[in-house]
C-alpha cells in the first residue's frame, strides 16, 4: 500500500516542485489502472480549523465527492473557516476549476458525517473529501473546468494512495441512514472516473458527456509541480496567521546547469505597486523575466518558477566566485515601488523571512549568501533594489529555528 509522506506543504511538496513520478498499481478486476498524478491550477491553501488526526491504523483509500449547496467558492471557504460549523473538506473546487485546499490530506477532514461504504464505517477516517461548488438542485450544471479539476486531484491522490474506482463515491452513496444526503445531484461519476484514470497530459474531448453531442474541451492538467497537502514548517508566523500561497507558472525559466546547486537567495523589489501586476508581467513570455517567488504587501506568496529550475531574475551578476547568479540562486521579489519611501509592511517582512528560513534549511545557505539585487548586479550600480529594506532584520528573522 502506498503511503503519503507525513508532512507535505512547505516542508516537502511545495518546495519539491518536480513533476510527480509515474506510478502504476494494480486495481480490482474490471477497474482500470492509474498512471499519473497531476494538479489542476490555480491552487491555494487556506487552512480550516476543523480537522483532527486520522487513526494510526487507517490510511486513505476513498474519495468522497460533495456538492456545497452554497453558491460560491468564497462563501464555502468562509463557512469551513468557522470553528462553530464543525465541518470541512480537504478540497473545494470552484465552477471555474479553481482549487482551494483547506485540510492537509494526511489529516482527517470533517465532511462525511455518519457514513458507511463497503462494510467500513466513519469514512472521515479513510477518505479525502472534495466539495464542488454547486446548488445541488439537479439543475445547476457542473462545468467542464470543475470536472477536470476534480479528476486532476484524484489522479494526484492516486500517486500516493490506492484508490479504486469503486471507492470514488458520492456523499449520497455513503450517508447513513440512506437518503440523508443527495449530493452531488446530477453529477456524472462515469465521466469523472474515466478522466481520473487517464495519464498525465491535456484531457481529451469528452463528447459522450455532452448533452448536446458537441465535443467538450477540458482544461490542460498536464504535469505540474506537486501540490501541497498542508502547512508545516511555515505554518505559524509570529502574528499567528497562515502564509497565503498560490502557484502561477511563468513560462520564463530554463534548466539549471547540471551539478549546479542552489547557493544564494537574491532579494528584489518589484518597482511595481501590486502583486497582480507583477504576476501578470512574469506570466508574459515577451517580458523575458521571472522570479521563483513574489511576496505581496499583505504577506501573500505566489510561486512562479519551480525551485529546481532557473528563473530569470538576476541578469548580469556576480557574488564571490559565482557569476550569472540565475544558475545558482533563488529569486524573491517583494512588491514595492523601490523609491525608498514605499514601506515594507510587517506581513510582507514576516512572509519573506519565513520563505528564506525554509530555503536556508533546505539548501544550507549561510547569511553571507542572502543578498540583494543591488549587491550582485553587474556593472555595480545597475540595480538598487530593494531600496530601504532592512536586510539585517531579515537575517535575524530567517535564522533556522
Amino acid at each position: 500500500m502506498k503511503r503519503c509522506p507525513s508532512s507535505f506543504f512547505f516542508s516537502l511538496l511545495i518546495f519539491a516542485f518536480s513533476v510527480p513520478p509515474l506510478t502504476l498499481f494494480s486495481t480490482a478486476k474490471g477497474e482500470a489502472q492509474t498512471t499519473s498524478a497531476s494538479i489542476p491550477l490555480p491552487y491555494e491553501f487556506i487552512a480550516s480549523p476543523n480537522f483532527n488526526e486520522r487513526p494510526k491504523t487507517k490510511t486513505v483509500n476513498c474519495v468522497v465527492v460533495h456538492a456545497t449547496v452554497i453558491p460560491t467558492l468564497e462563501q464555502t471557504v468562509e463557512h469551513f473557516l468557522k470553528v462553530e460549523t464543525q465541518v470541512s473538506a480537504h478540497f473545494v473546487v470552484g465552477r471555474d476549476g479553481r482549487v482551494v485546499q483547506m485540510v492537509p490530506v494526511e489529516k482527517r477532514g470533517w465532511h462525511a458525517g455518519v457514513s458507511r461504504w463497503m462494510g467500513e464505517g466513519d469514512l472521515n477516517n479513510t477518505s479525502v473529501g472534495i466539495e464542488m461548488v454547486n446548488l445541488n438542485d439537479g439543475k445547476d450544471p457542473f462545468p467542464t473546468e470543475q470536472l477536470g479539476a476534480v479528476a486532476g486531484i484524484i489522479r494526484f491522490l492516486r500517486g500516493y494512495y490506492e484508490i479504486l474506482d469503486s471507492r470514488i463515491v458520492s456523499h449520497e452513496d455513503i450517508a447513513v441512514p440512506h437518503g440523508r444526503k443527495t449530493d452531488p445531484l446530477g453529477f456524472d461519476f462515469s465521466a469523472l472516473k474515466r478522466l481520473a484514470r487517464m495519464p498525465s497530459g491535456a484531457l481529451p474531448p469528452l463528447s459522450s458527456a455532452s448533452q448536446t453531442g458537441e465535443e467538450i474541451a477540458f482544461p490542460d492538467v498536464s504535469p505540474k509541480p506537486k501540490f501541497p497537502t498542508g502547512l508545516e514548517s511555515l505554518e505559524t508566523l509570529p502574528a499567528g496567521t497562515l502564509l497565503p500561497y498560490a502557484f502561477q507558472a511563468s513560462p520564463n525559466f530554463n534548466e539549471r546547469p547540471m551539478e549546479t546547486p542552489v547557493r544564494q537567495i537574491v532579494i528584489h523589489a518589484t518597482a511595481a505597486s501590486t502583486t497582480s501586476s507583477t504576476v501578470t508581467w512574469f506570466l508574459m513570455e515577451e517580458s523575458q523575466v521571472s522570479a521563483h517567488f513574489v511576496v505581496g504587501k499583505d504577506g501573500r506568496v505566489v510561486q512562479m518558477v519551480s525551485l529546481e529550475k532557473r528563473a530569470w531574475h538576476a541578469g548580469p551578476s556576480a557574488w564571490g566566485w559565482a557569476t550569472n547568479l540565475n544558475h545558482s540562486s533563488i529569486g524573491i521579489e517583494m512588491v514595492n515601488l523601490n523609491d525608498g519611501k514605499d514601506p515594507y509592511p510587517e506581513a510582507q517582512v514576516q512572509a519573506t523571512a519565513a520563505l528564506v528560513r525554509f530555503l536556508r534549511q533546505r539548501y544550507t545557505i549561510g547569511e553571507e549568501n542572502i543578498v540583494t539585487h543591488e549587491q550582485i548586479a553587474l556593472p555595480f550600480g545597475r540595480k538598487d533594489d530593494p531600496k530601504g529594506f532592512d536586510m539585517a532584520r531579515l537575517m535575524t528573522l530567517s535564522r533556522p529555528q
